[in-house]
């Protein structure tokens, strides 16, 4: 029996870049965020964990599976995988576990709960995707900085605890190709340069839902982009918090705002012009839509 590959990832990781480049590798099946608790619909939809995984592998592969659990379902599907010579790759809700939400009723467990359901019924390969702290909050956009630090690093503790295998999301948009054939290593996926043509493949689940879209998701090429421009104000917030330097310390960044180069004032304004226009062009579209039918 092949191993099943578990991605664990924090929001605004780029979890959603780097599945949908695996995703183009050959042979392989890509679940995009699955959690013992939830998973996501091809709509983006929080819907049961083994309803979602049914819902992918059919909208996107064309493959019907059943079953009453997350369990069952998978193994149902790690059977079709093995016949199909096809490399079942789970892309972890890592959200579920580590983010109080209204989904786990305010009260995360803090702990890699896929990776122990999973590991009951298959072998499986397990790698995180990171990336600076401080960039993460600033994509998150959230408000409470102590919650968020606290959380985070409770996820990197985790990490560390466990001995899991991390790759920087910085140096895969920096360097795409050999940082993918690193994971490639790691996992005996089997590399291809089709990586390189990610906007091609939308069988994914994130930051591609009306409203939430990222700078990134828009980019036809895989490039590093400038550090949000915030305040002076904000920037002292961010340098002062100790949960946020401890979390970039274990996984071997720099610490502070002004240790990567940011946007200008008038980049920023700028990006959030074009994000608020599309957003309102988005909207005006799905009003046409809805009074065409």
């Amino acid at each position: 029996m092949r191993n099943i590959i578990i991605i664990l990832n924090f929001s605004r990781s780029g979890g959603t870049l780097l599945s949908r480049s695996i995703g183009m590798l050959p042979n392989v099946i890509l679940l995009s965020e699955i959690n013992t608790h939830l998973g996501a619909s091809t709509r983006n939809k929080s819907i049961s964990s083994h309803n979602a995984v049914i819902e992918q592998v059919y909208n996107w592969y064309g493959i019907e599976v059943s079953g009453d659990s997350l369990k069952e379902v998978i193994l149902n599907l790690l059977k079709i995988c093995e016949q199909q010579h096809k490399q079942l790759i789970i892309r972890d809700w890592t959200y579920m576990d580590f983010r109080s939400n209204i989904s786990n009723n305010w009260k995360p467990e803090y702990k890699f709960s896929l990776i122990e359901e999973i590991g009951e019924i298959s072998p499986i390969q397990t790698f995180a995707f990171v990336r600076n702290a401080i960039d993460i909050y600033l994509s998150l956009g959230v408000k409470n900085i102590e919650t968020f630090s606290s959380e985070y690093l409770l996820y990197v503790n985790e990490l560390c605890k466990a001995g899991i295998k991390y790759i920087k999301y910085e140096d895969f948009v920096i360097d795409p190709i050999n940082t993918m054939k690193e994971i490639c290593n790691l996992t005996t996926l089997e590399y291809s340069n089709k990586v390189l043509d990610f906007q091609k493949n939308d069988r994914i689940t994130g930051d591609n839902q009306l409203g939430n879209v990222s700078r990134g998701y828009s980019l036809f090429s895989i490039k590093k982009l400038p550090r949000k421009w915030v305040n002076y104000k904000k920037r002292n917030v961010i340098d002062k918090n100790k949960n946020l330097q401890e979390a970039n310390r274990l996984l071997g960044y720099k610490v502070y705002y002004k240790d990567e180069a940011n946007q200008s004032f008038f980049e920023m304004v700028f990006q959030r012009a074009c994000s608020l226009l599309s957003k309102i062009i988005k909207q005006l579209k799905k009003n046409f839509l809805n009074i065409v039918i």
